[in-house]
């Protein structure tokens, strides 16, 4: 079983994959947001990596999210 630091990672970055696709979020955008490339933006989705704070912070508004924590608050209490 995952420990509970990859449990979050994994349920932040399921929910973001489910909210691109209903509002057509690209990868492109989330890099542009955050100053990443798109490839580190993708490793990230596919829950290779673990999210930084500061990224989140970065891409929350793409998500109607005001900073980080509501976007991570809203990952935590949806449902798939």
């Amino acid at each position: 079983m995952r420990d509970k630091k990859y449990r979050s990672n994994d349920a932040v970055s399921s929910y973001m994959r489910d909210v691109m696709k209903r509002k057509g979020i690209t990868q492109d955008d989330m890099a542009r947001a955050s100053g990443r490339a798109q490839s580190y933006i993708a490793k990230h989705l596919m829950e290779h990596s673990t999210w930084k704070i500061d990224d989140i912070e970065a891409i929350a508004p793409l998500f109607g999210y005001p900073n980080a924590l509501s976007l991570m608050s809203a990952a935590f209490d949806y449902k798939n």
